[in-house]
């Protein structure tokens, strides 16, 4: 049964990840709009709240550039987006969170001389740790290179940028295709609004409502 109350403690979380430029937050737009009592965290906002020039703020600092402060503060962004979500989900919210390791964020753009050994997270461990008895889903947006590409120039992105961005999609695909998750929808054919409608039937998400 459907419990609206505000104040109602919510044990679910759902995660949206991927790499720059594949849906993630206009997705979580759709479906903040059709979930009562909830929120979107957006971790880019998150690293963009750090100033003075660091890695990925408002700067002009690339992540290929400072890869070890990149790192930081994406962790960063990361374990604040937990705090948040443990906050609201208290408080009677439902986190839709933007983000996480997916393909732009933390290890996953922290370039390495064997990214076969990157530690790919968040495992269930993790899970468990930061967000104690609350079910976790996690969804993986794509899209299509060629679409990629024109998103990430219409953001303004050079073509270093652009290029970063496809490898480092490739590598996340590939870690991912091997894991436990394989929830994958390319957001190159079907709209946002309709994304959010999959994603609510597929889960049957409207029993945590």
């Amino acid at each position: 049964m459907s419990n609206l109350e505000f104040g109602v403690e919510k044990r679910v979380a759902l995660f949206l990840r991927g790499g720059s430029g594949v849906g993630k937050t206009t997705v979580a737009d759709a479906l903040i709009k059709k979930i009562p009592f909830s929120t979107k965290i957006d971790i880019d906002n998150l690293r963009y709240m750090i100033c003075g020039g660091r890695v990925a703020s408002w700067s002009k600092l690339k992540p290929y550039d400072h890869q070890e402060e990149y790192f930081r503060q994406c962790r960063l962004g990361d374990k604040n987006a937990f705090a948040l979500a443990r906050n609201f989900l208290k408080a009677g919210f439902i986190p839709i969170i933007a983000g996480l390791n997916g393909g732009e964020s933390s290890e996953t753009f922290h370039l390495l001389k064997h990214p076969e050994d990157i530690n790919w997270y968040p495992n269930s461990e993790m899970l468990q740790k930061e967000l104690p008895g609350i079910k976790t889903l996690q969804v993986i947006l794509d899209t299509t290179p060629n679409v990629l590409v024109d998103r990430l120039k219409d953001k303004g992105h050079n073509e270093t940028t652009i290029q970063f961005i496809l490898d480092q999609r490739n590598i996340f695909l590939e870690a991912v295709s091997k894991g436990p998750i394989k929830y994958i929808i390319n957001t190159s054919i079907i709209d946002s609004e309709a994304i959010a409608e999959k994603i609510l039937d597929d889960f049957n998400f409207r029993e945590y409502f």
